[in-house]
């Protein structure tokens, strides 16, 4: 088939795929929207004091409660306004800028991790980025990349493949599914709960639902609190708000992790979610806070060091030397024996 012809051919090929997948997204977010919008009646009467910074990340998705099929098909560029990655970034006068730099620290990544871990971004409702050779990646799959080997580095991986319980892995705040996913796909025997504002589950869940069809998932329903958590080891995906954290008390939690959602709470959310995370008896915390040296982080950091020793990992001279790329603060603990 001639190059021409064969170049059309995919290109029709990759706008079917999208017409398939926004129309199952927009199936999975009506299902979604109507199981978390009763989580924002509930939620009003014990809504948290939310600081400028979740209110503002909260307002830019907020039209996602009006969303069609055609704004669906581009789901992904919520992403920008909870990691600060965007599509313009890899377009224009920036993009050979942006490129030089992201190859250069994916090589880098590659070299001192393991190259199974890698995972490109999902092209589907709305992927973007740099073309790898086998797909697509960008600054938020550089540092889910770095988070799984800094895992591994902990010998936590090797806790998740050996496991004779399925693991509970906790996230906070959920962003917009996309670590969920990379972790997900390299873990399916895993139970992946999310708790967050109902704005960002609906956005996390319809990411997460859309990529895998075939998932059992989980909603948390106010009226019945108890048995959100009865079974969880046989839910792919559970959904919860924030202002349920202490309803909620799912066993087997082996890993809290936080993709730069902590760093927008006040001292009293994070201390609440860290210390929960602890009477739950999950064995693992880690967090990454965007902006490394910020004021955030120096609220984060004392907060998990109460509750976790950190590793020798969370140093800044282990990570230069081993990663040798800077992209914010990882603080990686395991669980102390009192609080």
């Amino acid at each position: 088939m001639p190059a021409s012809r064969r170049f059309g051919t995919d290109c029709l090929n990759v706008k079917a795929e999208q017409v398939r997948a926004a129309s199952a997204a927009y199936e999975c977010y009506q299902r979604a929207r109507a199981e978390i919008l009763p989580m924002t009646a509930e939620g009003r009467s014990r809504e948290p004091e939310l600081t400028a910074a979740e209110r503002a990340l909260l307002a830019d998705v907020e039209d996602l409660w009006r969303a069609d099929a055609d704004s669906l098909a581009d789901l992904r560029r919520y992403g920008k306004t909870i990691s600060g990655v965007r599509r313009s970034n890899y377009k224009g006068e920036r993009a050979d800028q942006v490129r030089l730099r992201l190859d250069r620290d994916r090589l880098k990544l590659l070299e001192h991790g393991d190259p199974a871990l890698w995972l490109d971004e999902p092209a589907v409702l709305g992927g973007f980025g740099l073309q790898s050779g086998t797909g697509l990646f960008n600054e938020d799959t550089l540092r889910f990349f770095r988070i799984v080997t800094l895992l591994n580095d902990a010998a936590l991986l090797r806790e998740f493949r050996s496991s004779a319980k399925r693991p509970v892995v906790w996230e906070i705040g959920g962003g917009w599914g996309g670590f969920a996913h990379y972790l997900k796909t390299l873990f399916p025997d895993l139970t992946y709960l999310i708790t967050a504002p109902p704005t960002l589950l609906l956005l996390s869940a319809t990411y997460l639902m859309t990529l895998f069809p075939e998932a059992s998932v989980r909603f948390f329903h106010p009226s019945d609190a108890a048995a959100f958590c009865c079974d969880l080891n046989e839910v792919d995906f559970a959904f919860a708000p924030d202002s349920a954290v202490h309803d909620i008390d799912p066993r087997d939690v082996a890993l809290t992790i936080d993709v730069g959602m902590l760093q927008r709470m006040n001292a009293a959310r994070i201390s609440a979610h860290v210390q929960r995370a602890f009477e739950l008896g999950c064995r693992y915390m880690l967090s990454v806070c965007f902006d490394e040296g910020s004021d955030a982080e120096s609220t984060v950091r004392p907060a998990i060091e109460r509750c976790y020793w950190l590793h020798p990992m969370a140093s800044r001279a282990y990570l230069d030397r081993h990663l040798l790329v800077r992209n914010g603060a990882f603080l990686f603990g395991w669980k102390r024996l009192r609080a």
